[in-house]
């Protein structure tokens, strides 16, 4: 018996890649970039086997979807935010905390178009404001990234 399965129900067809290459990243990092170009969301459900006499397996079920209304409504509904006092009938989230990450000032890209033959490169300046002094550290770092190749996808063609 299966304790992995599939859930695609939710998914308009897409059509096939013209040219994919996973490089320097793994599996599902892979899986997540050509999702979230797609609009692709995701989640794992856990339950019994759909398999025939698997019924009694416990299996994780990863869920594919494009369009967030097209799942079934939370039976747990709405979760309320407020202050932790006293017993409530529900859950409740009673806590909620920011985090602060320094994202570098500038952005590198490079991608190869093989369709072409030449290398595509582009370089932006955030326009994040992350306080003086972290703008200041944030303007001597680069995020560069060298991306597999026709990083901007099959649809959009260079003119």
């Amino acid at each position: 018996a299966r304790a992995f399965e599939f859930d695609l129900r939710h998914l308009k067809k897409y059509p096939a890649r013209e040219f994919t290459m996973q490089y320097n990243e793994s599996n599902a990092a892979f899986l997540r970039r050509l999702w979230k170009r797609c609009g692709i969301a995701w989640f794992v459900q856990h339950g019994s086997a759909t398999e025939r006499g698997s019924d009694m397996t416990c299996v994780h079920t990863l869920v594919l979807f494009d369009d967030a209304m097209s799942l079934k409504r939370n039976a747990a509904g709405a979760v309320r935010f407020h202050r932790d006092d006293g017993t409530e009938k529900r859950g409740s989230i009673t806590s909620w905390h920011a985090v602060r990450t320094l994202i570098a000032g500038n952005a590198t890209r490079h991608s190869w178009d093989y369709a072409q033959a030449w290398s595509m490169g582009n370089k932006d300046v955030s326009h994040n404001d992350q306080g003086k002094l972290g703008n200041q550290f944030a303007a001597s770092l680069d995020h560069y990234l060298v991306d597999v190749p026709h990083a901007s996808g099959d649809d959009n063609a260079s003119s």
